[in-house]
């Protein structure tokens, strides 16, 4: 059977039947500014250099509820793989973030484009709640050049470490 034309409703994302992407809060290094990063929901970058400029991305995702972290896991660094044909796997932890377990994990690879060494600090995590069939994945992504490791990798911690879910909109 089809519809007419006047045989429409009307919806709102956000709404009742669409349920919004979470709220969060954050903190970075004082002199770092926000971000337009493509697909992100939020960036932030230190002040540019001659290198490569680092930053952290965050994403949202909305996955099927039988996804587990251990399954995002593997498709996330299988991902990475595939793109990064030299990756490699600095360190995997379980953590805790903003009261929910999270994946953090230290990988590095070559930027094809530059072919600058990069390193990233990578923390997975769904967001408390979630719909009936899916569920948010967020993912936040400190990357810099290999090079800046020592100074970038404490930088990406103490960011994460502050990620706090919240009530407001």
């Amino acid at each position: 059977m089809e519809a007419s034309s006047a045989e429409r409703v009307s919806y709102r994302f956000p709404g009742p039947e669409f349920r919004p992407f979470p709220s969060f809060d954050f903190s970075c290094p004082v002199d770092w500014r926000p971000a337009e990063h493509p697909a992100c929901v939020a960036a932030v970058k230190a002040p540019d250099d001659a290198g490569f400029t680092a930053n952290v991305v965050i994403t949202v995702d909305r996955l099927s509820s039988q996804l587990d972290l251990a399954a995002v896991a593997k498709m996330t660094f299988d991902a990475a793989i595939a793109a990064h044909v030299d990756l490699a796997l600095e360190a995997e932890h379980v953590i805790v973030v903003s009261g929910q377990p999270a994946l953090s994990r230290v990988q590095s690879f070559t930027d094809q484009a530059t072919g600058t060494r990069l390193i990233q600090l990578q923390c997975l995590l769904f967001a408390p709640g979630g719909g009936e069939d899916t569920h948010d994945l967020l993912q936040l992504t400190g990357s810099s050049s290999a090079a800046a490791a020592e100074e970038s990798l404490p930088l990406f911690r103490e960011t994460i470490g502050s990620f706090r879910f919240s009530t407001a909109p």
